[in-house]
């Protein structure tokens, strides 16, 4: 919240008045013409890609299939990375999602995991999360989240790796 200053024309006293936080903008990364109902919706649009990529997982037989879903969190992070909204995208997540959010961390894998994979016990999510915070810090831009877990053993040794970092 941020504060201003109103000076009391009885006491002289300078009062403190809260502003809330949906009044003002993001952060200097957003741009003055976009709204933050813009913003709430473009973020309300990538949960839901990462929402579809879920259903999508859990509908199919494929072993593999978790990381077509783990490739879409990514690519979620990826772009609020490039656009330097990630703090604050990770912030309004989780006030868009305060109902569905089970735990509230500064996380944006865990964040979007955890508004997007709901019936998901929380090891499995935690792992995923560390297994792609593994990838975010070694993997090649150009090299798919799938190619780059396999190679170096899969989800939970990828997990495994970042927890000796």
């Amino acid at each position: 919240m941020s504060d201003a200053i109103n000076s009391s024309p009885k006491s002289g006293q300078a009062k403190i008045m809260k502003i809330s936080r949906e009044a003002l903008p993001i952060s200097k990364s957003v741009s003055v013409g976009k709204s933050l109902m813009s913003t709430r919706m473009k973020i309300a649009n990538e949960v839901a890609k990462t929402r579809r990529a879920w259903r999508a997982y859990n509908s199919s037989r494929r072993r593999n299939a978790v990381y077509e879903f783990l490739t879409a969190v990514a690519a979620v992070v990826d772009c609020w990375k490039k656009e330097r909204r990630l703090r604050d995208s990770v912030n309004l997540t989780r006030n868009l999602h305060q109902g569905s959010v089970r735990i509230w961390t500064d996380d944006p894998f865990l964040t979007i995991i955890d508004c997007a994979a709901k019936q998901t016990d929380a090891k499995a999510r935690s792992k995923w999360a560390t297994a792609l915070r593994f990838a975010a810090a070694n993997r090649d831009e150009n090299e798919s989240i799938e190619n780059f877990m396999r190679r170096k053993g899969g989800i939970n040794e990828c997990a495994a790796q970042y927890s000796k970092m």
